[in-house]
């Protein structure tokens, strides 16, 4: 979509896992799930696109991260503190960075 010149973002997420009994269970759903979202204009602003599913993002769609890509939204982020063997340095006290939930047009 980029390449067509279309603004677009990563999301990643959840999907609700509770469907009624005459809905159809969307794949995904129990697990991280990732969908689009493309600028579509002043009148429409920011689209949600599930390829998976074939549908639009809705409701059902749980937002936890928007980026460029997946790198930008993985999620797990941080460092690993191991004990070193003895007469070794001591590890370093480097804390996990975090990453602020914002629209895809801020920058």
């Amino acid at each position: 979509m980029r390449s067509l010149g279309l603004p677009v973002a990563y999301v990643s997420g959840y999907l609700r896992t509770v469907q009624s009994p005459d809905e159809k269970r969307l794949e995904g759903a129990d697990a991280m799930h990732a969908w689009a979202l493309s600028w579509c204009g002043e009148d429409a602003g920011w689209i949600g696109l599930d390829p998976t599913n074939d549908i639009l993002a809705s409701h059902d769609h749980v937002m936890l991260a928007i980026g460029r890509d997946y790198a930008d939204v993985a999620p797990i982020d941080g460092v690993i503190f191991a004990s070193a063997p003895s007469g070794s340095r001591p590890p370093s006290t480097s804390s996990r960075s975090a990453r602020l939930l914002t629209p895809p047009f801020a920058r």
